[in-house]
């Protein structure tokens, strides 16, 4: 923040004298994207590198409405989960893309490694998520 020509640390109250924490990022409505696990490819652009896993919350006015996790190596697999925990294979992150065959029996639990053939790093134990989507409100709606 800058203050009589000078940058300062600020505070949310000094960013929103107004109102108090927590602020609803009212403005926002996007996905956000948040990169997880270990770097596979560096790219000096931004956020263009690519990680183990990214996990993406669809945001709302201010409110995380839906959550995925997209494993990347060597394709994506997702998974939309719902309400009861049931989990139903697509070939996108969005209900309206193609379901697909689940490549697993519904009482294991999917393992990225078992489908590629490439184990996880000794020291990643969690390189290998499949993607999922949370269908329930995330945040109340008081």
């Amino acid at each position: 923040m800058k203050r009589n020509d000078e940058f300062v640390d600020a505070s949310l109250a000094d960013a929103f004298p107004r109102w108090k924490p927590p602020v609803l990022a009212s403005w926002v409505t996007d996905t956000l994207r948040c990169p997880e696990g270990r770097l596979l490819s560096y790219t000096h652009a931004g956020f263009a590198s690519d990680y183990a896993r990214d996990r993406l919350l669809h945001v709302e006015k201010g409110r995380v409405v839906a959550e995925w996790l997209r494993l990347n190596p060597p394709e994506p697999i997702w998974y939309r989960i719902d309400a009861e925990g049931k989990r139903t294979r697509f070939e996108g992150p969005h209900p309206e893309d193609e379901m697909l065959e689940d490549l697993f029996r519904p009482e294991e639990t999917p393992e990225g490694s078992r489908y590629w053939g490439l184990p996880p790093e000794q020291d990643d134990e969690a390189a290998y998520m499949i993607a999922a989507e949370i269908r329930r409100p995330l945040v109340s709606e008081t």
